[in-house]
């Protein structure tokens, strides 16, 4: 292409170099461009591509210049499963799971792994990555002193803290034949779609007063028979309390906790919450520690 086609040439693109242009252009569009208008790499227009994409003419049945070109934008497909030296699969993938490292005391960060899962990391794997992760930040000569992680358990106070518990509640809450305590919440709470994680809403309406009282009812009517719900249950009270702290925005309030800073109820507790922040812990060893999360999963 380079030999035979120069700027002023009007010579028609064979048929090979028109399917390798369009398997490049499907690739990466921003890279083609690059090639082209930066490397001065001899191609044919995007405009020529683009009329070559839009040529086919649709009659009846099926069309085999469409399928040629699926053909064609399939084979440059990647989407599966992909744990990198922990394998990968032939399941499609759905979700994306990114490690950042970042400075305490200086201004940068850079990505450093990626992965693709079908589905929400299992508890084992997800440990794997993490120590995987942060052993080869050790090998380069970086201090891990912190690792923040949206998935697992929480330690409080030493007590097991679960996110399975919230979900069985929920769960007979909604089943329930009489009154619904939990009417605030719905299936998005329970099981989030990637996007709806980040929306911090749903996670202060989890961690609200009425999941913390319905927990302990489930508890005393004998339907949560675990050994964690008690302990669930004084950590929501406790997100919710911190949150009713953190988002005061008046000098006096019914809710002593959203009153004005001062000597006061909302001092105490925040240096009381400063403690139990401090010690909260991920069940993934003493490698993931203070961490303090508005969501965390099952």
């Amino acid at each position: 292409m380079q030999t035979l086609h120069s700027v002023k040439s009007r010579q028609q693109w064979t048929l090979n170099e028109k399917k390798f242009a369009l398997s490049l252009f499907y690739k990466s569009p921003t890279t083609y461009s690059f090639l082209k208008n930066k490397l001065q790499v001899i191609l044919p227009g995007v405009s020529t591509i683009k009329r070559w994409i839009g040529s086919s003419k649709f009659l009846p049945g099926y069309n085999s210049n469409l399928f040629n070109q699926i053909k064609l934008k399939t084979e440059t497909l990647t989407g599966f499963e992909d744990l990198g030296h922990l394998g990968r699969t032939n399941k499609p993938a759905s979700q994306a799971l990114a490690f950042m490292a970042r400075g305490l005391y200086s201004n940068w960060k850079l990505p450093v792994a990626y992965f693709f899962s079908a589905s929400s990391l299992s508890h084992s794997v997800l440990n794997k990555l993490i120590i995987s992760t942060v052993e080869k930040l050790l090998e380069v000569g970086l201090h891990v002193k912190a690792v923040v992680c949206d998935q697992g358990d929480f330690l409080f106070n030493d007590k097991l803290v679960s996110f399975k518990d919230i979900i069985k509640t929920y769960t007979i809450d909604k089943n329930s034949n009489t009154s619904k305590s939990l009417t605030k919440l719905t299936d998005s709470h329970i099981n989030p779609g990637p996007f709806q994680k980040m929306n911090c809403k749903l996670a202060f309406q989890i961690f609200s007063n009425s999941v913390a009282a319905t927990i302990h009812t489930c508890v005393a009517t004998g339907e949560l028979k675990s050994n964690t719900p008690k302990d669930t249950a004084i950590f929501v009270k406790h997100m919710n309390d911190l949150l009713d702290t953190l988002n005061s925005n008046s000098l006096f309030d019914k809710n002593p906790l959203k009153s004005a800073l001062s000597e006061n109820k909302v001092l105490q507790f925040l240096n009381l919450a400063k403690k139990w922040n401090l010690n909260l812990q991920k069940k993934y060893k003493s490698l993931v520690h203070h961490v303090l999360m508005v969501w965390f999963g099952p």
